[in-house]
């Protein structure tokens, strides 16, 4: 795969392919860079939030990878056509832009709904809608962290009905400003999983980063020319999936022509006992599944599917049995089991690699060949990062008002969800921000140990705290170590050293994060955010959170043994496929099949059983070459969908006109 030559300071950027850069040069490359891809990430700010939070179209920050660093991407890309004509020195390398890319990838995903915008959620809410019924004045309030949370009254009411004087900025400066050292501090936490694990997964096994080969194919050049738009397969899925949509679009003007629709839902007519137990089962229409999904390998993909059904069979037989509990097969549950089984499974094969590492961090002489390949930090470096970003973390929480053992409990939870999900998008590369079992890294504590721990081991103070923090388990922030993960296997294609991802990645999220602050208060304070389509996304989650803390004062929830056996069965099943792919390497079976489709089977099982139809076939009858063949027709298939629902209609969207609520677009 081409490269593009690195400088010889190896400091994090890359040089232009026709020339060496002295420092100064390379110093000046590296600004220029810099500097575009900030103004692009504001540009997609703007873009954000008129679409997500003014009029509330399209989530285009919540695609993977964002809708806008698709945008960004095929704008340079074929922008640096013109700036060739222009001036040669301002046009970009194909590691250039993979950096810009790469950069845009978090800062673009920082501003959606489940992140900044749950922040806000969780903030305002006991604030504002404090209420003598609730009692959120009388319980929550003294108990909230003032240093995190704004307790002006005015400044909060202005927020949600809008203010003429604007932003008080004054009010939220500092409070943003700790924030943004919580979140870097969970940044370079799971930025030291990333580096202990990168040449493990990358360099050892091998393996596939499927959502990173778009945007390879896409910048990929012979003879000065772009190899991927010549491919005629390729447009042949971009085609198809652009039909796809066009037709949707079409019918939300014009309710007389026929939609493909989203889904197919096979389970519709299941209404009677014990059918009803199957239901939902739904096959979504989703080119981004099956265009990503053709580049996954066969026995996960298998896996998924199979595994859904496991789940349903449990639904049909406790039906069967007249079992009633409400939740039950309990799928987040038994998600939740199975990705703590799952990530002892990954520390116990790459077990060697760790063993190494840690000697390596002690002083003492490695026995392996680590000069075969390059890292993202050295093992000491590495370990010092999880470390310092867990107990930081951990520190953060207590001085929140979270009790230490609760804090660590829950970030602990927070940090192996995280790490399988890298691995999730390290061999699946399955394109969902939500491909985790979402909330249960907090329900799990109180489901299994009561409210009454949790009072008696650090009060109201504690509770209020850990609703606070809600936003670690509901929102999205998984997502985030996948960009990280990706962004090692991009260094290797694209041209930057390994070590690159630190500083960039860092930035960028800082802008994000940011830009997210800025262009959420700035309509909330001007529309005023409950007259917003949308309001504050989340605030029903963060009324849901500040109740049961009040419930629980009032009276205390016992353990639920029905959720805690589920969470064990998860990680039993997992466990066993574990143990059956160790020891039976030719059964196609993968234990993340049982996670992934524990955490979101009812969105991801039938695209797989697609995928995975297809690929057996062609691999059968056509063998291994037309596999290769068929790849671009699969990615073009996924790139279509993100060019023309996501770009296309999420651009047109910002107009705010009623017809984009007929064909809502979301991506997660």
């Amino acid at each position: 795969m081409h490269r593009d030559k690195i400088s010889d300071s190896r400091i994090g950027t890359v040089e232009l392919e026709t020339r060496r850069l002295t420092s100064v040069q390379l110093a000046f490359r590296t600004a220029y860079v810099l500097t575009v891809a900030v103004g692009l990430n504001i540009l997609c700010g703007v873009w954000i939030r008129q679409a997500e939070i003014v009029v509330l179209a399209t989530q285009v920050s919540e695609a993977v990878p964002p809708v806008p660093a698709i945008g960004v991407l095929l704008l340079l890309l074929f922008g640096n056509l013109l700036l060739r004509l222009i001036h040669p020195a301002i046009a970009f390398s194909r590691a250039e832009l993979m950096l810009i890319y790469f950069f845009t990838t978090i800062s673009s995903s920082l501003p959606g709904c489940g992140i900044v915008r749950f922040l806000f959620a969780l903030i305002g809410t006991p604030i504002y809608y404090a209420s003598a019924e609730n009692e959120f004045d009388t319980i929550l309030w003294h108990n909230l962290p003032s240093w995190l949370v704004p307790m002006d009254r005015d400044a909060m009411r202005s927020l949600y009905l809008s203010s003429a004087a604007g932003i008080p900025w004054g009010v939220w400066l500092p409070k943003l400003a700790w924030w943004t050292l919580f979140f870097t501090l969970y940044w370079i936490c799971s930025l030291g999983l990333v580096s202990l694990f990168a040449r493990q997964w990358c360099d050892k096994e091998k393996l596939v980063f499927p959502l990173v080969q778009l945007p390879l194919e896409i910048t990929r050049t012979e003879d000065g020319r772009l190899t991927f738009f010549r491919n005629r397969l390729m447009w042949l899925g971009f085609i198809a999936s652009s039909f796809y949509n066009a037709m949707n679009m079409l019918n939300a003007y014009f309710p007389s022509v026929p939609a493909f629709g989203k889904f197919f839902d096979m389970g519709a007519s299941f209404i009677e006992s014990p059918w009803r137990a199957l239901r939902p089962l739904i096959i979504w229409y989703r080119p981004e599944l099956i265009g990503f999904g053709f580049l996954v390998p066969t026995d996960v993909s298998l896996s998924i599917w199979l595994s859904y059904m496991l789940i349903k069979v449990q639904a049909f037989v406790g039906e069967i049995i007249g079992y009633r509990y409400p939740g039950y097969p309990f799928p987040q549950e038994q998600s939740l089991g199975a990705y703590i089984a799952m990530a002892i499974y990954l520390i116990y094969t790459a077990r060697l690699h760790i063993a190494d590492a840690l000697k390596r961090a002690l002083g003492y002489r490695s026995n392996s060949r680590n000069g075969e390949y390059s890292e993202v930090l050295n093992p000491r470096q590495s370990l010092l990062l999880i470390t310092s970003g867990f107990f930081g973390m951990v520190l953060f929480a207590s001085m929140a008002g979270m009790a230490t053992w609760l804090a660590s409990l829950y970030f602990a939870i927070v940090i192996i969800v995280a790490f399988v999900y890298a691995r999730i998008r390290a061999e699946v590369g399955i394109p969902l921000i939500w491909m985790f079992p979402f909330f249960q890294q907090k329900r799990s504590i109180t489901y299994t140990l009561g409210t009454r721990p949790l009072l008696d081991r650090g009060g109201v103070k504690s509770m209020a705290a850990f609703a606070l923090f809600t936003f670690m388990a509901r929102g999205y922030y998984p997502e985030l170590i996948g960009y990280q993960i990706e962004g090692v296997k991009m260094a290797d294609n694209a041209g930057w050293k390994r070590s690159a991802i630190i500083p960039w990645s860092t930035i960028a999220l800082i802008v994000g994060l940011w830009i997210g602050f800025y262009f959420h208060l700035t309509p909330y304070y001007h529309y005023g955010a409950i007259r917003l389509r949308g309001g504050i996304w989340g605030t029903w989650l963060a009324m849901e959170e500040y109740r049961a803390v009040v419930n629980a004062v009032r009276m205390p929830s016992p353990p639920e043994m029905p959720k805690v056996i589920a969470t064990l069965s998860g990680a039993i099943c997992v466990s066993l496929f574990a143990v059956i792919r160790l020891l039976l390497l030719q059964v196609p079976i993968h234990p993340l099949g049982y996670a992934m489709a524990g955490a979101y089977g009812d969105l991801i099982w039938g695209p797989f059983f697609i995928v995975w139809l297809l690929k057996t076939l062609i691999l059968r009858y056509a063998g291994g070459v037309a596999y290769r063949k068929c790849i671009p027709l699969f990615l073009g298939f996924a790139l279509g969908h993100y060019f023309t629902a996501g770009l296309v209609w999420g651009l047109w969207s910002v107009t705010g006109a009623e017809v984009f609520s007929r064909y809502g677009v979301w991506f997660g």
